[in-house]
């Protein structure tokens, strides 16, 4: 059987009424990392090789991911409780050596404005608020761009925007994989 396990249809628990308070829930009850062999991983990033993305509903049992999960239940979320409000996940990669460095995030539109809900880049945590879509995608390259030190004009990185996966349990690679065969150039920066 494949490690890799299909998206269950389970409704998710309501812990909020909006977007703000969905980002209070996610700070006080969630945690950056993975959970590998029993064992919670929150700052020993030595064995994320070990780590496999989790459903938004195993996301909501156990509190802990990285801002692939984060991203992919704030999706869900706003699919179940928030249907009126477009949302959108975003995905960036930015060529790195030795390996990529890479963030997700979402964004919805709401009252003619763009926003990014941030909960798992504790230094950006909030609710960022955008008069288009283009400036959004703009302050979050730079802001990524910034916390890798890297300059605009050396850096090369893609943002995508991607659809949510509909198989979880994947490996990083796996994961970086399904993005981007599930998703739409945004910008591109010499990485592609």
């Amino acid at each position: 059987m494949s490690r890799l396990r299909k998206l269950a249809n389970d409704k998710l628990s309501k812990v909020a009424d909006t977007p703000e308070e969905l980002l209070e829930y996610l700070n006080k009850k969630c945690e950056y990392g993975f959970i590998w062999d029993g064992k919670k991983y929150t700052d020993d990033f030595n064995y994320f090789k070990n780590y496999h993305t989790v459903s938004p509903h195993e996301f909501s049992k156990t509190h802990i991911g990285v801002c692939w999960d984060y991203a992919n239940y704030e999706y869900a979320y706003f699919r179940e409780y928030f249907k009126d409000i477009p949302c959108e996940l975003y995905y960036i990669e930015l060529a790195k050596p030795p390996q990529e460095a890479t963030h997700t995030w979402l964004s919805y539109k709401e009252n003619n404005a763009y926003y990014i809900i941030e909960s798992s880049w504790f230094k950006n945590r909030g609710i960022h608020k955008y008069d288009t879509k283009q400036e959004m995608i703009d302050d979050y390259i730079t802001r990524f761009l910034k916390s890798n030190h890297i300059k605009r004009s050396e850096a090369k990185y893609a943002v995508v925007n991607y659809d949510i996966p509909t198989v979880y349990n994947m490996l990083p690679i796996d994961f970086m994989d399904y993005v981007w065969k599930h998703c739409r150039i945004v910008w591109n920066n010499g990485l592609l």
